[in-house]
């Protein structure tokens, strides 16, 4: 004859489960804060160049916002598509506002008007 479940038995199975869920609420949990913040200030750099709303800050995952992508186990920004809006030709980019970006792999700027200098590297054109 089985034993009913012990309440200690019951509150020490609930602990496993809540205890092995943690690692995967990040995916649930949507992109980290500091992702988002350097999104929005990417955006307000960009802002007299971007539509007002390129990236709509209501909406508090910015893994769901238009040309971004994120890592599905963590929800870090993994990519930026930024071919996408009108920058003017020969304008300095402050490339110092990606670095908040830690797991980005993919930045696209095919068809960005940029040009300038990287250090120890040869003038882009």
């Amino acid at each position: 004859m089985a034993r009913p479940c012990t309440p200690s038995l019951a509150a020490a199975l609930l602990c496993l489960v809540i205890i092995s869920g943690e690692r995967f609420l990040p995916q649930c949990a949507g992109c980290p804060r500091d992702d988002r913040r350097a999104l929005l200030d990417i955006q307000s750099f960009l802002s007299e160049h971007l539509p007002l709303n390129y990236w709509d800050s209501s909406i508090r995952d910015c893994c769901q916002w238009r040309d971004v992508t994120c890592d599905s186990r963590t929800g870090r920004v993994t990519g930026l598509d930024l071919d996408a809006f009108p920058y003017p030709p020969a304008s300095p980019l402050n490339t110092s506002l990606f670095l908040p970006l830690e797991e980005l792999q993919s930045l696209s700027l095919k068809n960005v008007g940029i040009n300038g200098c990287m250090p120890g590297a040869d003038p882009l054109h």
